[in-house]
């Protein structure tokens, strides 16, 4: 991919808005909880502290994207705990899911709907990836390293 620095700062705020409207949805709906049980049939949220605290994480991030985007070369590590992050975000969700199609899960809890931010997740951990890779290359060669 040879993208440019003005590319990469749209990846990034595009990435912050991923995970802030994310985040917005998701308190939403499981604080209004009746929706998501009645139209998906997923049971609801027990334990309210960690799941608001996974989301306060998950917005923080995508805070941490935009600055990325306002400075990619200062702020690059961020890119990089957002690839760990969206990993093993997928990795937990689809973890889950399959338990839940499985029946090895007591209270099945992904709905197949929420394998869209799974997949999300995925295709921006890829795209922060290759930012990293653009973003090494252009700071040697600006140092003279090649």
């Amino acid at each position: 991919m040879n993208a440019s620095l003005k590319t990469y700062r749209w990846l990034f705020v595009i990435g912050g808005f991923w995970n802030v409207l994310g985040t917005a949805f998701a308190f939403f709906a499981a604080h209004g909880w009746e929706f998501i049980e009645r139209t998906l049939g997923m049971q609801p949220v027990r334990y309210f502290m960690f799941y608001d605290a996974w989301l306060a994480l998950a917005f923080v991030f995508g805070l941490g994207y935009w600055l990325v985007a306002v400075d990619p070369h200062r702020n690059r590590d961020i890119a990089l705990l957002g690839i760990v992050g969206k990993l093993l975000f997928s990795v937990a969700f689809v973890v889950h899911f399959v338990q839940g199609r499985a029946g090895t899960d007591v209270h099945p809890a992904v709905h197949p709907l929420f394998m869209a931010p799974v997949i999300g997740d995925l295709v921006f951990a890829v795209l922060f990836a290759s930012f990293l890779r653009w973003e090494r290359r252009t700071r040697l060669a600006g140092e003279g390293g090649g």
